[in-house]
C-alpha cells in the first residue's frame, strides 16, 4: 500500500493578502511565515476569512536565547576543548553570560534544539557516539542522554523537525569520517537510526545546516580532508521520507579556492537559509550567503556581517534574526552579531560579546 501524502498550500502572509483569492470550500492554506491556517468556504476571499484555531508549528528559531556551546579558546590546543555553555538574550542586545557547563569538554560541537520541549542534545569531540542533554531554562550541568549516534558526529551538522518531533545528526569527524544521517525521536530518545547518507563523508569540523518545515540543507567541509579536495555542495534531506541527501546547489563565495566551504555558521528564516563565515581555509570572511527554500540552487551574496568571522563559536536563530558568535583570528573571537532573516538580503550588526572568546565551537537556540 502506497503512502498517502497531503500538502497544505503555503505562502507568506503578505502573498496571500496581495492575491486575496477565494479558497474552495474545505480547502486549507497556511501562512508560511506565521504558521496560521485558513479554511475556505468557496465564497469569501482570503482577507475576509477568519483564521482557524490550529496553527502549523514553525521550524525556525528559538523564542528566548542563543547559545555558544563548547569550542576552543584562543591560545589553547584544539584537543583540550571547552565545557562552557554561553547564553545571550534574543529579547535585548547585550553580552553573553557563562550559563552552564557540558559534562565533557569538547570542540566541534553539534546540537539538536528540541524547541517543542526546550531541550538541547549536544555531541562533541568529548562525547564519542554519545550525546549530552540539557535544558534551555534550567541552569544545571548537562548530563548524558539516551540518544546514541551510530558513529562519532562531532564537527558534523544537525537539524530538528518541529512537525515530526525528530532530531538529526549528520556527518562528523571520526576515522573514517561519517556520511550517515542519524535520526532519533525526541519523545522516545534511544539509539539513532541510520536513515540515509550525505553526498560525501567529509562534512566535518565546522559545518552548518538551515532547515524549513520540509527539509534540512547542510554544507561545510574541510578543504583537502580525506584527499577529496573539500566541497561547496549543499546537501538536502527531507523530513517526511528517509533517504540519501541530494545536491541542490553550491555555496558561492568571492574569496578562496573553488573547493571547500570551511568554518560555516548557519541560520534560517521562513523563506531563506543563510551561511556565514564561508572560507576556503583558515581565513576570515564576513559575507552572508542566502538561498531560497522555494527555488533552492546556488547561494548568492546577500550582504555582509560587520566583523569578519571564521570557524565560529556558534550560530543561532531566533524567530526574526540569525546570529553568529565568536570566530577565529584577531577579530571576532568574542563578537556576537545578528542580521534579519526576512529575505534574501541581510546586514550584520554587532550586538554584544561572548564572556569568553571562542572558535571551533557550536551554536544553538531555545
Amino acid at each position: 500500500m502506497s503512502n498517502i501524502r497531503t500538502q497544505i498550500r503555503r505562502d507568506p502572509a503578505a502573498t496571500w493578502t496581495a492575491a486575496d483569492i477565494t479558497l474552495a470550500a474545505g480547502e486549507m492554506a497556511c501562512e508560511s511565515d506565521t504558521g496560521k491556517i485558513k479554511v475556505g468556504d468557496g465564497t469569501n476571499k482570503w482577507t475576509k476569512l477568519d483564521y482557524a484555531a490550529t496553527t502549523i508549528p514553525l521550524p525556525w528559531g528559538g523564542a528566548s536565547y542563543g547559545f555558544s556551546v563548547g569550542g576552543q579558546t584562543p591560545g589553547t590546543p584544539w584537543t583540550s576543548g571547552s565545557n562552557i555553555i554561553q547564553r545571550y538574550s534574543f529579547a535585548s542586545d547585550g553580552d553573553a553570560t557563562d550559563y552552564k557547563d557540558l559534562a565533557s569538554a569538547g570542540v566541534y560541537t553539534s546540537s539538536v534544539s528540541d524547541t517543542k520541549n526546550n531541550n538541547i542534545y549536544t555531541t562533541s569531540s568529548g562525547t564519542g557516539t554519545g550525546t549530552e542533554k540539557w535544558s534551555v531554562s534550567n541552569a544545571t550541568t548537562a548530563v548524558s542522554s539516551p540518544v546514541v549516534n551510530l558513529s562519532s558526529k562531532y564537527g558534523g551538522t544537525s537539524a530538528f523537525s518541529t512537525v515530526n518531533g525528530t532530531g538529526y545528526f549528520a556527518g562528523g569527524f571520526t576515522v573514517p569520517n561519517s556520511a550517515s544521517i542519524d535520526k532519533f525521536a525526541t519523545a522516545s530518545e534511544g539509539t539513532c537510526t541510520d536513515v540515509g547518507d550525505l553526498l560525501h563523508n567529509y562534512m566535518a569540523r565546522v559545518s552548518g545546516s538551515a532547515y524549513s518545515l520540509e527539509a534540512a540543507y547542510a554544507t561545510g567541509s574541510y578543504p583537502g580532508l580525506s584527499g577529496a579536495g573539500g566541497s561547496k555542495q549543499i546537501h538536502k534531506w527531507t523530513f517526511a521520507t528517509d533517504g540519501n541527501a541530494t545536491d541542490v546547489g553550491d555555496v558561492s563565495y568571492n574569496n578562496g579556492t573553488a573547493d571547500g566551504a570551511y568554518g560555516i555558521q548557519s541560520s534560517y528564516g521562513p523563506t531563506h537559509g543563510y551561511f556565514t563565515g564561508v572560507s576556503a581555509g583558515i581565513t576570515s570572511n564576513k559575507e552572508i550567503h542566502s538561498f531560497s527554500f522555494a527555488s533552492e540552487g546556488d547561494t548568492t551574496d546577500g550582504g555582509d556581517l560587520d566583523t569578519h568571522v571564521a570557524m565560529g563559536g556558534g550560530a543561532a536563530t531566533s524567530t526574526t534574526h540569525g546570529y553568529t558568535a565568536g570566530g577565529y583570528g584577531s577579530v571576532g573571537t568574542t563578537r556576537i552579531q545578528k542580521f534579519s532573516t526576512t529575505g534574501a538580503t541581510a546586514t550584520g550588526t554587532n550586538v554584544g560579546d561572548l564572556a569568553l572568546g571562542m572558535f571551533h565551537g557550536g551554536g544553538t537556540h531555545g
